[in-house]
């Protein structure tokens, strides 16, 4: 085939019989055999290479290339390919320079040795053409083959250009050039770049090789012209699709599919796009100027012949082609030959057939040029071109961006309109304005109207102000026409002027940067310059030369008539007056002042004098900008004394007017004051003649009017920061007056409604001490005077300034004013700041201060220094220790007195005395004493009162400054534990001293507030001074203080040291070891890490010392056995780090040692339970550690002989019958392994010290099984049995051997925990300590019975005692507890601090507690858990044991024990009035029905929501009804499966009540995504009712209220749909719906899908599935060799829009039965409230009915009747067709008649079976 395609090749050449190759060209060599093998032999230079389809080169490594470029592969693997040849082509060697030189022969590569590279290369270049100019250059999809196929050119250019250049200009008459030149406007970024290099490299080359003499044009635009017009020829996508893209024998176009000929266009609109960009970049890049005669020569019907396509973006292209054409100034022949008047007809007619938005600004820039290019052509063809532009315009060229098309309206007026030889035609510039300016109305959004508005305005300013006629010309008289136009234009202006100052939309969102304030500044500047352009009268009384423009026609006119300042919008009236004042104030603009003073006149007319109303914040501003403008025209007299000064009385008082109310909510009051004192300062500042005359006249009404001081001081800032060096005027007598009538001795109006904050903050204003101000003082020294005098006065007579006067805190601010302080004696100064530091009210310092760095706090408060602190520090030592000790005698006069009547107050003024100190010198370190809080004794006898009075003062200072305080303060230990001591509670009630187990008590509170700087050597010292304490009472006998001094030592170890962290996973329980077992010995135990093998050979057990165990060690090679214990083994040889080794051994061993050696060792044994000495091995242990030492001596082997010791004794006393003692004993143990009364509780005890408990279990259960002992009889010795157990269960180890006993231990603590719970259950007992006990044991007991697998299989009497345990519990807690709230705001005790509410959250974990939370709570208890759901400290746990009572799927009664409520009978009597018997019957048995399931209580409940209103809704009462609704729709989607009746009966009952729209009408206010549906927050979790409320902390209203929309939509479809339809606000309506569509719908059916494929096994051979994205559910049930199948569609936003079911699909199925199963399905899921899974069932039980021979009743068609699920019953004898017996009844009620339905005879009926 190869040998063929050649030789047809060779006949088409040159003529020649014999194909050469290009190799003829590689060298020398070649050459001189061509030479000998033709003739004539002369050598001949060698012909020029052609392109070849074919690679006639014999290079394998060019051959693979080539063949994986040709191949139809993906983008990758031809781009690869291309990169492979471009790395051959760049090989190194010869070039065209070198092709005589051979090559080095270890440079191969891949190429055949055999030649040189510079033939391989000459021999890829041919096929390499043609391959890219037939089919890479038209590659769209992959720009990687696009940019790797210019790589190549770059690397053929770098080695043969010669041979590249010439078969470039050569081939297809230089196309070549073309192509890659356009390559150049690729769409993609990468692929121009290359384009780019391409392009350089190859003009530089081609520079380089041409030859001098030469003038040949550049290559690259007769490249671009070829390659573009045969491109633009083609001028169709099938065209183009045939000449370049069909194979032959292929597909034509005509036999192209769709998809084909979407792919052709494609391409025509990529390729001829691309050539149309290349040509306008060819224009821009100014190349042409070298090529004109090519250029000129292209046809311009091929150029633009695109500018009739039907492709938008091939004509925009075009538009833009013929502007860059039309913009070449510099060759106007070439503009002549390439826009003959052809193509310009075209374009104009283009203006009436363009109908794209996005082609009209290329199509007016297009436009624009060739008129500005073709002017005389255009003037005289004005009519072809005018009507379908100005329609163009009134349709605002349809809907271009006006952004694009605006700016271009300008300059075509100018140029269409103005720019004539003949002059200005101003009636067409009228109508091309006026037609944009119509347009208006078609522009989409304010941001497109506000540019459009600005481009009409310049227009039309521009044409009013462009001279009429040439400068070259004699004016003359203007015409009529002229003036009509121009009195138009202007017109027009005006009306764009209004439009601005009265629309605002334009003012709000994007469009007030883009077009609003754009536009009223471009106005501004227009009226400014017209202004300028109105003839003024000279100074020598003559007229103003006449002016050359339209305007100068028309000014009189256009001021005196026509323009006015709308101020419909006076915020915009105040953006526009302001940009005129910053243009240039009213001086010299007398025409805008007039203006400007009558709309001043309109804009204050509603407000003045009587109509007793007051401008907004924005009217305010565009008065003071008008203000501000022309101040001499518009301030008067009248305006300032009566309208102004109203306002600011108004609102400078508005708390005394009763019915004051602003007329806008969004004015702030104080921002309207500022406004009032704005316009004041303005005005005054406008008339200086008056300012102070008026100002006084200003201030005394004020004043009489009793204003808000500090409203006055606010306006009184403005007033100055406006005025600034201008304010002489202000300081007046008045004010003076003003400022000694605040401090007088009689009462006036300003003193009874101000605050010392406010007087301060006054004065600071009248001193001049504010920064934004920067004035002097306005009151004089008059004042000064009397405020020094009114103090010493106040002082003399032992009279206390009032709290409400800053008089002492203003005094300090006159120090700064130079002149103020000299009237000050520092004495008066050491009073003043004594005075000032006493004032309980804090005084903050607003605003910005002009004598200080700092200012307002980020967040706008008060600036917190206090001045007298700042006087101190420039005053004179003596002074400030003068004023330090008088402050510390007062602070020590008021805690010894105990005259402190508000602590926060205290506090802060002790940190005030704290920072004094600061200032002492030298500089003295504060303690405790400086504020009286080290008295030892007052700690001990009014712990409260100093407890309260240290913290407010800690609440003002850091962690260190707290330290430092107590650290400095004398015997600082002995004070410490003083403090400690007296603030510790420590109790054997258990309700009081959980708070101290729990680090909840002052002790805990105070040593945290004291932080990390507590810890080290302090506390170390406090612990070694605190131990002899403890040694000395507990030798006193004093057990209280004893359990004191324990408790506050317990607390200090808790905070010096970290908890001890010991092995879990290393040590092995001693039980579980058995023979042979296989662990590690500790070598050596003073290094626990040092581990040898060991093999167990026996295990011994001693009742005292415990387990120990025989093991087999290796000791040089020979098995040694040994005796060791438990604490010698390990599991593994990689365990955790003992606490030696976490932390510093050498801080806890003294503390250790210290505790143990004069605590434990001489007092545990000696003291009672009550003392809690017993409770520091539990502190010990858990956070000092007992040290890796073992054996006798060490620490470890002394506790554990004391608990060993103690646990015997236990024995004892029971066998003797001493039950105080054994009952003290339990204690003790309890205590110390863990319990944690006044301690926290630990359960790491016992992994330290394991100490069998069995034989101690096995003790008290056969003294509890002796009939003869009662319980009863000892009260305590019961508690303590139960700590005990509570204590030691978890780590009892059962065995085969104790596991009866393990069952009967468990039983114990039951039987003892219930009769906790029912004597408080009786007596009336509430929480206790008791209390707290019981339910440790009981959680205890629980968990080593779910632990201990030998036990799981529990026997029927622990399982029962378990349940009445778990019964007599809930009961208490339903009937006593929660009554005991008093604080309702405050967390009980048996919430905050019993294990209740986590071992209700534990049993309901797994199905199997949650039965048995179920079985636990009887009804008479389920009636009362209702009411708690109200309560916050219950509702949670409440929910929960409902929850579980209402999932077990059992009625709360029987049939026979039905009694309804009273509100629910009085309902149903309402309910059945005028119903007949059979209706009554029917509701009155689904109440019933509902009533055996429902509590009454919340029956009741429900049943009262229709007659609620919204005023008393709070947050506490709607969680408890969301959360009753959750609970009614557990039980209905509980009971809907177990009784088939129930769900009607509940959907009867929730239609009675109106149920579901009221709990619906109250959740949509709460539910975020309605309220804000922006913020769509409903997720799969967030609609999770088990993962909203698996923690109590995540449940408030608003996820409560998502769950109950959610939950009532799931479960009562049907009543959701009729509230949406009939009761749902309509407001909501549509928020609702999308709600539904977007989250409700899709998450129903997902949950509705996985409960079905749950379900499967009751649908036996049913097979349902669906989609979640088609919402199309298919079930499929085979019967009888029939697959019978139902489709169900759900619509997006079901289900409130019905469901269409679809049963035709089932073959062989009369067309009537699949109608009725339609129907059925149909009613069950639109109509009856059920599911989709009720349908299905439904469906199912219907047609198994029908396949055994049931007919359906004729009635409903359904063999089960949907309510009650019974077969039709009652036959007709006549024609013995069966119906249900309430389907009939329903018939013969609604149809009047007694007659069969089917055979119309008289009903004779009979039941059957």
């Amino acid at each position: 085939m190869k040998e063929k395609r050649k030789a047809r090749l060779d006949k088409k050449s040159t003529g020649t019989t014999e194909f050469i190759g290009f190799g003829a060209f590689a060298g020398s060599n070649a050459a001189t055999s061509i030479q000998s093998a033709q003739e004539p032999k002369q050598q001949q230079p060698p012909p020029k290479p052609k392109i070849s389809p074919v690679f006639e080169g014999s290079n394998e490594a060019l051959q693979s290339v080539f063949s994986r470029i040709g191949r139809k592969t993906d983008g990758g693997t031809k781009t690869k390919a291309l990169q492979d040849l471009a790395t051959l082509l760049l090989a190194d060697g010869s070039d065209d320079s070198q092709r005589g030189s051979s090559s080095n022969s270890n440079n191969h590569n891949s190429i055949c040795a055999t030649t040189t590279k510079w033939e391989v290369r000459m021999q890829a270049l041919p096929h390499w053409m043609w391959m890219y100019c037939n089919k890479l250059v038209y590659e769209h999809e992959h720009a990687s083959i696009r940019k790797a196929s210019l790589q190549v050119w770059q690397a053929a250019l770098q080695r043969v250009p010669k041979a590249v250049l010439a078969m470039a200009s050569d081939a297809n008459g230089g196309e070549l050039w073309g192509m890659i030149y356009t390559t150049q406007v690729d769409p993609l970024q990468e692929v121009r770049q290359e384009g780019f290099a391409t392009v350089e490299l190859m003009e530089r080359l081609w520079r380089e090789h041409k030859s001098s003499t030469t003038r040949d044009p550049p290559p690259w635009a007769l490249g671009v012209i070829t390659y573009s017009s045969r491109v633009l020829g083609y001028g169709r996508p099938s065209v183009m699709y045939e000449a370049l893209f069909a194979r032959k024998g292929g597909t034509s176009n005509k036999n192209q599919s769709e998809q084909q000929k979407e792919i052709a266009e494609e391409r025509y609109g990529s390729l001829t796009g691309l050539v149309l960009d290349s040509l306008c970049f060819l224009f821009q890049s100014g190349r042409q100027n070298d090529s004109k005669d090519v250029i000129s020569s292209a046809a311009p019907a091929v150029l633009f012949k695109c500018m009739s396509s039907p492709v938008e973006g091939l004509r925009q292209r075009t538009y833009r082609l013929i502007s860059v054409v039309a913009s070449e100034q510099s060759s106007p022949d070439m503009i002549d030959n390439l826009l003959p008047t052809t193509t310009i007809n075209n374009l104009i007619q283009c203006l009436s057939s363009e109908k794209a938005s996005n082609s009209w600004p290329p199509l007016l820039e297009a436009f624009l040029a060739v008129a500005v290019a073709k002017r005389e052509g255009f003037e005289q063809a004005t009519a072809s071109w005018r009507k379908g532009l100005i329609k163009a315009l009134r349709k605002a060229c349809y809907g271009a961006s006006l952004s694009e098309v605006g700016p271009i309206l300008l300059p075509l007026t100018s140029t269409l309109a103005l720019a004539g030889e003949r002059g200005a035609d101003l009636q067409l510039a009228l109508d091309l304005i006026k037609a944009a300016w119509e347009g208006q109305h078609m522009t989409l959004g304010m941001t497109e109207a506000g540019r459009l508005a600005i481009a009409v305005a310049e227009t039309a300013h521009y044409t009013l102000l462009k001279p009429i006629h040439p400068s070259t010309s004699t004016p003359h008289e203007p015409q009529t026409t002229d003036r009509q136009a121009a009195v138009a234009i202007a017109q027009i202006w005006l009306e764009v002027l209004e439009n601005a100052l009265t629309d605002n939309s334009l003012s709000t969102g994007n469009a007030r940067q883009a077009a609003w304030e754009p536009l009223l500044q471009s106005l501004a500047t227009q009226l400014q310059r017209y202004q300028d352009q109105t003839p003024t009268n000279l100074p020598d009384g003559n007229v103003e030369t006449k002016r050359n423009h339209a305007f100068a026609l028309i000014h009189n006119e256009f001021w005196l008539t026509k323009a006015s300042w709308p101020s419909t919008h006076p915020a915009a009236l105040a953006y526009f007056v302001r940009h005129l004042s910053s243009l240039r104030k009213s001086t010299g603009n007398q025409q805008i002042c007039q203006v400007a003073q009558t709309c001043f006149g309109k804009l204050l007319a509603p407000y003045q004098e009587t109509s007793g109303d007051w401008p907004s914040l924005a009217v305010y501003s565009a008065i003071q900008s008008l203000v501000d403008y022309h101040p001499t025209g518009v301030v008067t007299e009248r305006f300032v004394l009566n309208d102004l000064l109203r306002w600011m009385i108004v609102h400078g008082t508005q708390q005394r007017i009763p019915n004051y109310k602003k007329r806008d909510e969004s004015d702030d009051d104080e921002d309207l004051v500022k406004a009032d004192y704005k316009l004041v300062a303005l005005s005054l500042k406008g008339v200086p003649q008056h300012a102070k005359s008026w100002w006084q006249t200003i201030l005394k009404e004020i004043i009489a009017a009793k204003p808000n001081l500090h409203m006055l001081t606010v306006g009184l800032d403005t007033l100055l920061q406006t005025v600034r060096k201008e304010s002489n005027w202000v300081s007046c007598q008045t004010l003076d007056e003003l400022a000694m009538d605040l401090f007088a001795v009689q009462k006036n109006g300003i003193q009874t409604f101000s605050s010392a904050q406010e007087q301060l903050e006054f004065c600071r204003t009248l001193l001049g001490l504010k920064r934004p101000t920067g004035s002097q003082p306005i009151v004089s020294e008059v004042v000064w005077e009397f405020w020094v005098k009114t103090y010493k006065k106040q002082r003399s007579a032992n009279s206390p300034i009032s709290p409400k006067r800053a008089l002492a805190q203003i005094l300090l601010e006159m120090t700064k004013v130079p002149r103020a302080s000299k009237l000050l004696h520092p004495s008066d100064v050491e009073d003043i700041i004594v005075e000032s530091w006493l004032q309980e009210e804090v005084v903050s310092y607003h605003g910005d201060d002009a004598h200080h760095e700092g200012g307002i706090d980020d967040d706008g408060g008060g600036d917190p220094r206090h001045h007298f602190a700042e006087v101190l520090q420039t005053s004179s030592p003596d002074l400030v220790a003068r004023v330090v000790g008088k402050a510390s005698a007062e602070m020590k006069r008021s805690v010894q007195a105990r005259d402190v009547v508000n602590m926060a107050d205290w506090g802060l003024r002790a940190w005030r005395l704290v920072e004094m100190l600061k200032y002492v010198d030298p500089p003295e370190t504060p303690s405790l004493a400086l504020v009286g809080l080290d008295d030892d004794k007052g700690w001990s006898d009014h712990p409260d009162f100093f407890y309260g009075l240290a913290m407010s003062l800690f609440h003002n200072l850091d962690e260190k400054s707290r330290f430092g305080l107590l650290k400095e303060s004398q015997d600082t230990i002995e004070l410490f534990l003083s403090i400690l001591g007296g603030i510790t509670i420590s109790s054997t009630d258990l309700t009081i001293a959980a708070r101290v187990s729990r680090g909840d008590d002052k002790p805990s509170i105070f040593l945290n507030s004291l932080g990390s700087s507590l810890k080290g050597e302090y506390l170390h010292l406090a612990v070694k001074a605190l131990i002899p304490k403890i040694a000395a009472s507990a030798s006193e006998r004093d057990d209280m203080g004893t359990c004191c001094l324990t408790t506050v030592l317990s607390n200090l170890l808790r905070f010096t040291f970290d908890p001890v962290t010991l092995p879990v996973d290393a040590k092995p329980v001693p039980s579980d070891i058995r023979s042979g077992d296989r662990l590690w010995y500790v070598t050596d135990p003073k290094n626990p890490t040092l581990v040898e093998p060991a093999t167990v050979v026996k295990v011994y057990y001693d009742a005292v010392a415990g387990y120990y165990f025989s093991i087999s060690v290796s000791r040089e090679g020979e098995p040694c056995e040994r005796q060791t214990i438990v604490d010698r083994l390990r599991i593994t040889n990689k365990f955790s780090p003992t606490p030696a080794q976490m932390t510093d051994e050498v801080e806890r061993a003294p503390i250790r040692d210290l505790v143990v050696s004069k605590v434990l060792v001489p007092f545990f044994q000696s003291t009672s339970s009550a003392a809690g000495v017993s409770e520091l091995v539990n502190g010990l242990v858990s956070r000092v550690g007992v040290g890796s030492a073992r054996g006798i001596g060490s620490a470890h082997f002394v506790l554990f002989k004391l608990l060993s010791e103690e646990e015997g004794r236990l024995r004892v006393r029971l066998a003797e019958g001493d039950y105080a003692g054994a009952g003290d004993s339990l204690w003790k143990l309890a205590l110390s392994f863990g319990f944690g009364r006044n301690s926290e509780s630990e359960d790491k005890i016992y992994r330290v010290f394991p100490v069998d408990p069995t034989p101690s279990h096995e003790a008290l259960v056969k003294l509890y099984a002796e009939e003869q002992f009662s319980p009863d009889r000892d009260h305590a010795f019961g508690s303590a049995v139960l700590a005990w157990i509570a204590v030691s269960a978890p780590f009892a180890s059962p065995t085969e051997a104790n596991e009866d006993l393990m069952r009967r231990s468990m039983t114990l603590a039951l039987s003892l925990s219930n009769g906790v719970f029912s004597v408080q259950r009786k007596s009336g007992i509430g929480f206790s300590s008791d209390t707290i006990l019981a339910l440790r044991a009981f959680n205890s007991a629980r968990r080593t019975m779910v632990k201990c697998n030998t036990m799981r299989e529990m026997p029927p009497s622990l399982r029962d005692k378990e349940v009445e345990c778990l019964r007599s519990m809930i009961e208490a807690f339903t009937l006593k507890w929660s009554s005991c709230d008093d604080e309702p705001q405050k967390s009980p005790v048996w919430k905050a601090y019993s294990e209740f509410p986590r071992l209700i959250e534990d049993i309901g974990q797994t199905a199997e507690g949650r039965e048995l939370l179920a079985e636990s709570v009887p009804p008479a208890v389920v009636e009362h858990l209702v009411p708690l759901l109200f309560s916050v400290p219950s509702r949670f746990i409440a929910f929960n044991l409902l929850g579980s009572v209402f999932a077990c799927g059992k009625v709360l009664r029987s049939e026979n024990d039905i009694a309804l409520g009273a509100s629910t009978t009085e309902l149903l009597k309402e309910w059945t009035k005028g119903m007949d018997q059979d209706a009554t019957n029917e509701l009155a048995e689904d109440v019933e029905t509902v009533g055996q399931w429902l509590p009454l209580s919340i029956m009741h409940e429900i049943e009262t929501w229709r007659y609620e209103t919204f005023d008393d809704l709070n947050e506490t009462k709607m969680i408890g009804r969301l959360l009753t609704w959750l609970s009614v729709l557990k039980l209905v989607e509980t009971a809907a499966p177990k009784d088939y009746r129930s769900r009607p009966a509940f959907v009867a009952y929730l239609t009675r009540t109106q149920a579901v729209s009221s709990i619906l009408n109250f959740s949509i206010l709460f539910d975020k995504n309605l309220n804000e549906p922006s913020k769509l927050t409903h997720t799969s979790q967030a609609l999770d009712l088990d993962m909203v409320l698996s923690s109590e902390e995540t449940v408030d209203v608003t996820s409560l209220a998502s769950l109950v929309i959610f939950g009532t939509f799931e479960t009562l479809p049907s009543l959701c749909r009729q509230w949406y339809e009939e009761a749902a606000p309509k407001v909501y309506v549509q928020k609702v719906k999308t709600l539904v569509e977007r989250q409700i719908a899709p998450e129903i059916l997902k949950r509705e899908m996985q409960r079905m494929k749950e379900a499967t096994k009751n649908f036996g051979e049913m097979n349902v599935s669906g989609s979640l994205m088609s919402r199309e559910v298919t079930a499929s049930y085979i019967q009888d060799d029939f697959t019978l199948t139902v489709l169900v569609r759900l619509p997006p936003a079901f289900p409130l829009r019905s469901a269409e079911v679809d049963c035709s699909r089932t073959l062989g199925v009369p067309l009537s039965r699949w109608k009725r199963w339609s129907l059925q399905i149909t009613l069950m899921l639109n109509n009856q409230g059920g599911t989709l899974q009720d349908a299905l069932m439904l469906w199912k039980d219907n047609v198994d009915k029908e396949f055994d021979g049931v007919e359906p009743c004729p009635i409903c068609y359904s063999v089960l009747h949907v309510k009650t699920h019974k077969l039709p019953s009652l036959e007709c004898t006549t024609c013995h067709n069966r119906f249900h017996t309430e389907c009939l009844t329903q018939w013969f009620k609604s149809s009047g008649k007694s007659q069969c339905t089917l055979c119309q005879q008289e009903w004779r009926g009979v039941r059957v079976k």
